[in-house]
């Protein structure tokens, strides 16, 4: 009895770990893929970025299935709140929603949020956010 306890929660412990692997993995996908497709948004518009772009995932909602990423990019001549609107306002691509940008004095970053509209959860969130607006 003991035994068969005791297999039944090594299962289950097996199951946890393999699902998390594979959640985690789907998600360095999507962020993979959120990273091409604002890198080349902000190509497209002559934003010039200087390194490869990496995004943050946004903890506080990717924990709901909403995938969305945080990017800044320094100040510049062509990196400013109005050109970063202007790049995602021209993209054709309808799996990406530029959700917030703004500038921050202090460090001098145009900071944005990018949703990838991949999935219900993130549709949801991005409609949610256009009707408080």
């Amino acid at each position: 009895m003991v035994i068969a306890g005791a297999l039944v929660v090594l299962l289950i412990i097996i199951w946890v770990v393999r699902r998390r692997q594979r959640v985690q993995a789907e998600h360095e996908r999507w962020m993979r893929a959120i990273d091409l497709a604002v890198g080349k948004a902000l190509h497209d518009a002559g934003i010039a970025v200087g390194v490869k772009l990496a995004g943050q995932p946004v903890e506080a909602v990717w924990h709901r299935q909403v995938m969305l990423a945080h990017y800044e990019l320094p100040v510049g001549t062509q990196n400013t709140e109005q050109q970063v609107r202007a790049a995602f306002g021209n993209i054709a691509l309808s799996q990406l929603a530029l959700t917030d940008v703004w500038v921050q004095a202090e460090n001098q970053h145009v900071n944005f949020d990018v949703a990838y509209l991949v999935n219900d959860a993130t549709k949801a969130y991005v409609a949610d956010l256009e009707r408080v607006e």
